[in-house]
């Protein structure tokens, strides 16, 4: 989806999801469907490599997992999960072009016409478990499931859920929101003093890599494990011509949340570090103290005299926007 402007907001992305492995035949379809096969959608694939319905068919066809359970209401309660599952954590298996999903084998509802099912998905899949760097706790009475994962920077994290649904009332779409925030970069040499230069990498200083999400509501647990954490896809980036700002390719998702975050910039000319980068404003001219969720900012990288780098951050949205600043001694 191209961004028209740097703060504009993200237009919704409606993706249709079916269930994969049905048999051809309209007469096999219509047994089926008489049984309460189950179908779902899903919509506002928003900003970040997932970003409309080629970004989940390219990079999340096989990443999805899908959590449903049992239920004797319509509207459940939030965080309640004592009932059966009836989708124990299934992994999709692809999704086409025009968002239908698939997935091994096929899953039905309930035959009482007062049950349902409350569905939760989240993005990035992992198998059930109880420990290790990816996986999933699996919901107990008084617990949603878990999704505990390790950040490297450029896998985005997102949670859809929950909508109901059964064999007489179809659930509503499902909605996938981002809780990473997603810094972009850009090149500027207002003086041209590093005309024939290149950026060589881009790190950021102890980001906390390890954390935990509520699959159900998207909230995160505790972070730990400071690392540096490497921007992505950096080799050897030419500056532009002096006055012209150079787009970086690539994008990084880190912890939300926090006031600054501090990079270490190499170039081919000297390496430059503890550079702090600060939020300023949200798009909508409201002070911002926080790197948010959902957001996706645009760090520029000013160069100058070959001693100074100051930095300012524009925003291309995921579903918000905001700007930011940072000085390099």
């Amino acid at each position: 989806m191209e961004l028209k402007n740097e703060t504009s907001i993200m237009k919704s992305v409606v993706v249709l999801l079916a269930a994969g492995c049905l048999c051809a035949g309209c007469s096999t379809k219509e047994h089926l469907d008489a049984r309460g096969v189950i179908r779902l959608g899903v919509e506002n694939a928003t900003r970040a490599s997932i970003n409309n319905v080629s970004d989940l068919a390219t990079h999340a066809g096989d990443k999805v997992g899908i959590i449903g359970m049992e239920t004797d209401s319509q509207t459940p309660a939030a965080g309640v999960w004592n009932g059966a599952l009836i989708m124990d954590n299934v992994q999709t298996s692809g999704i086409d072009a025009d968002g239908t999903i698939h997935w091994a084998g096929t899953y039905y509802y309930p035959m009482e016409a007062d049950h349902f099912v409350k569905f939760c998905a989240y993005h990035p899949y992992a198998a059930s478990g109880t420990s290790g760097d990816s996986f999933v706790a699996m919901p107990t009475a008084g617990q949603a499931p878990v999704l505990h994962f390790v950040l490297d920077g450029q896998e985005d994290v997102m949670y859809a859920g929950p909508v109901v649904g059964s064999s007489k009332v179809a659930p509503d779409k499902l909605t996938f929101k981002h809780v990473l925030t997603q810094l972009t970069f850009e090149l500027e040499d207002p003086d041209g003093e590093f005309t024939g230069a290149t950026l060589e990498g881009i790190t950021f200083q102890d980001v906390n890599t390890r954390s935990s999400m509520d699959i159900e509501t998207g909230a995160l647990g505790a972070w730990s494990e400071p690392k540096s954490v490497d921007m992505p896809g950096i080799a050897s980036v030419p500056f532009a011509a002096k006055d012209a700002k150079q787009p970086i390719d690539g994008e990084i998702m880190l912890q939300p949340g926090l006031p600054e975050f501090l990079i270490t910039v190499r170039t081919s000319v000297g390496t430059f570090t503890d550079v702090k980068i600060t939020p300023t404003q949200n798009s909508d001219g409201s002070a911002a103290a926080t790197f948010g969720a959902e957001q996706s900012y645009r760090i520029s990288l000013r160069f100058a005299k070959k001693t100074l780098i100051s930095l300012g951050a524009t925003v291309q949205p995921w579903q918000f926007g905001g700007t930011g600043s940072g000085v390099i001694e």
